[in-house]
């Protein structure tokens, strides 16, 4: 995956990856043109014969419901043409903002991961199983999805590990002695 750096308008630089540019698929020019004037009137531009000629090379090159569909339909509702540069410039800056918030998100809402990790611990001591997301975040005062990335960068740091499983949140580090009754417990059965 090739890794591209975006500078956003504030002046950061995000390092992303970069989207693999579809081909140009291969339409008659007589279809190009009909899916052309689909394309004007399903936005309700006017599809005059000019729009249709200009828009007609841009058209099938992304899936349908695509991010990169939906940034070159709104530069033709903007009286743009969706060419693959502009349109992978404007996702690539998008993908960098997603990026740089969640980046924030992880090193700003909760400064000490220990307290993360203490309150995963003690969850487990009291109850044999790790807690739910929603009572972690409601006890760090945080929202789901800042705790939702810093698991994730805990998890990549590997000090906690899941799984979709309800309660299988854990510390990385050898788990409560009531703890390891429990999951043996569970999986003799």
């Amino acid at each position: 995956m090739k890794m591209v750096d975006v500078t956003l308008p504030d002046g950061d630089v995000v390092a992303v990856s970069a989207p693999a540019r579809p081909p140009k698929p291969k339409i008659r020019s007589d279809r190009r043109r009909e899916l052309a004037a689909m394309w004007l009137e399903s936005l309700s531009q006017p599809a005059t014969q000019e729009r249709i000629e200009a828009l007609a090379p841009f058209v099938g090159r992304y899936r349908k419901g695509s991010h990169m569909h939906r940034i070159a339909s709104h530069l033709v509702s903007q009286n743009q043409l969706p060419t693959a540069d502009r349109v992978e410039e404007l996702f690539l800056i998008r993908r960098a903002t997603q990026e740089r918030k969640r980046q924030q998100r992880v090193e700003t809402v909760i400064t000490d991961p220990g307290q993360v990790l203490t309150a995963i611990d003690t969850h487990w001591e009291i109850h044999g199983q790790g807690p739910p997301w929603r009572k972690l975040a409601e006890s760090l005062g945080v929202n789901t999805y800042a705790l939702e990335a810093l698991l994730l960068e805990l998890s990549r740091k590997k000090l906690v590990r899941y799984t979709r499983a309800p309660g299988s949140l854990r510390t990385v580090a050898a788990p409560p002695a009531s703890a390891s009754g429990v999951t043996e417990g569970i999986a003799d059965r």
